[in-house]
């Protein structure tokens, strides 16, 4: 019966197909991949994520302005909010998973480009597209989740996290006016705002972060098997004199907020 059915169709004309690659959806599954292979410690999925980032960084990055879509060789308009946040996810994710600072780098740039290009600073929030986009009415601001969490979330969540591994006064300020604009909203609807929520626990109940001082390549290469991707991990190689080695071997430093625990040579 299918391949009557499939003959039959073929008379037919073509259906349209939706090929567009688009960022937000690649940089999800960016982050994902780098997930399973810190879970699994299969290769495979790291080389995706990699050439995933790859062909974005290929066909929809040029410097630190992104775009939202690509197909036929050809890039969409310009990046909205939930592109640009779920990317640095994702370069997040790359770096945890890797531990290559470009990745790193590459996300701490972007979240500036953000903050300037989308962020409120009068009442918080960032608005639905950049300030150079053709301009509609109203330049929305979305705080809720749809079928995907909401652009406001996935930034807040990005920022928080990046705020972990690279501190900045800045950074600190706009999460602080973030946070309290999208509080207001989620107060009001808890149920459409689960994404924020779940960012605003890292933020009020801040996980412990690890700084390894590494004593040789064996070691850094283990540290994204040992240390969770919800853990802030930063590393130190080579040692310095405030991060040394601990008789020889890889020290590793718990810190929460602003209180360190004695170096260890093991996690457990």
């Amino acid at each position: 019966m299918l391949p009557k059915l499939r003959e039959w169709r073929r008379t037919r004309y073509p259906l349209a197909q939706d090929d567009k690659v688009l960022c937000a959806w690649n940089a999800l599954m960016i982050e994902a991949l780098c997930e399973m292979y810190r879970a699994s410690g299969e290769k495979a999925y790291l080389a995706a994520a990699k050439r995933a980032q790859a062909f974005l960084d290929a066909n929809l990055r040029e410097g630190t302005q992104l775009y939202l879509s690509f197909r036929a060789g050809k890039r969409g308009v310009r990046a909205q909010l939930s592109d640009y946040a779920a990317e640095i996810s994702a370069l997040l994710a790359l770096w945890g998973a890797s531990l290559e600072p470009g990745y790193l780098d590459l996300a701490e740039a972007l979240a500036d480009k953000a903050v300037n290009a989308f962020f409120d600073g009068e009442t918080g929030g960032f608005f639905l597209y950049d300030r150079k986009s053709e301009a509609l009415i109203l330049r929305p601001k979305e705080s809720g989740d749809g079928a995907l969490p909401g652009g406001n979330a996935l930034m807040t969540r990005a920022l928080i996290a990046l705020q972990a591994l690279r501190p900045s006064e800045a950074r600190e300020r706009v999460l602080d006016k973030q946070i309290g604009w999208q509080a207001g909203h989620a107060r009001l609807d808890p149920m459409g705002h689960a994404a924020f929520l779940a960012a605003l626990s890292d933020r009020l109940e801040e996980p412990p972060r690890v700084t390894a001082a590494v004593a040789n390549c064996a070691d850094r290469a283990q540290l994204p098997f040992l240390i969770p991707p919800e853990i802030p991990l930063i590393v130190v190689d080579p040692p310095t004199a405030e991060f040394p080695l601990v008789e020889g071997k890889t020290a590793y430093y718990v810190c929460r907020g602003k209180t360190c625990l004695p170096p260890v040579t093991e996690l457990r």
